[in-house]
């Protein structure tokens, strides 16, 4: 199905390349041809490769469905919690972690494409005073498709070694219907800030300038 709509949707000026993840877009059509191939992948079991955000324009879509916040360089800024109680933030600054995990019963923010390769991820731990202190750019994004209990299971013993999860964690994503997994790479500390949660409670806030987060 993708094959034919890619082929059928190619001219000179906009050339798109689905494959199992969509590298260049332009408008309402490319986000058809990437849908396409998110359904073919599902249907034969396949996960998919998040590619790097491509360049925004001046011309930049705003009709997307499934919304992620772009800044003028083409990059996304994420605030993303870190489970204190499973050392996360320890475990990744020693690489005994590379990977972080979200995943939901639907595609809830970040999955669908939100948080891409090269954007870059601030950390904030669990049950502290919203003090953030290292980042990260992502190095590797994998998302799943909509999966069977055992199919999620798999998708998490798959990356076992990169999540490197505690019992309650890998109890609270296993089993999940979509899950995807975050690679991130050369975490630095940073001039410490406070994050402004006000009333949001998501683990995972995307912002296209960290700033506006800040309190």
């Amino acid at each position: 199905m993708a094959e034919r709509l890619r082929k059928g949707l190619q001219n000179p000026v906009d050339q798109f390349d689905s494959g199992t993840c969509l590298q260049y877009y332009h408008g309402r059509v490319a986000e058809l041809v990437y849908a396409a191939d998110l359904k073919f992948a599902s249907l034969i079991g396949l996960w998919v490769q998040i590619p790097s955000r491509p360049p925004t324009s001046k011309t930049e879509r705003t009709d997307m469905a499934s919304e992620w916040y772009e800044s003028k360089n083409g990059k996304a800024e994420h605030l993303v919690y870190l489970d204190n109680k499973a050392k996360e933030l320890e475990k990744l600054l020693t690489g005994t972690k590379t990977m972080i995990i979200r995943g939901a019963a639907g595609k809830k923010s970040p999955l669908g494409g939100r948080a891409r390769v090269g954007d870059d991820v601030y950390f904030v731990e669990t049950g502290g005073d919203f003090t953030v202190t290292h980042k990260g750019p992502i190095k590797q994004v994998i998302e799943s498709e909509k999966m069977t209990p055992d199919q999620s299971i798999a998708f998490i013993k798959k990356y076992e070694k990169q999540l490197n999860l505690s019992k309650d964690q890998y109890d609270r994503w296993a089993g999940k219907k979509f899950l995807a997994v975050y690679e991130i790479d050369n975490i630095k500390p940073i001039t410490p800030f406070k994050y402004n949660r006000a009333n949001n409670m998501d683990d995972w806030v995307i912002t296209d300038n960290i700033n506006k987060i800040k309190a």
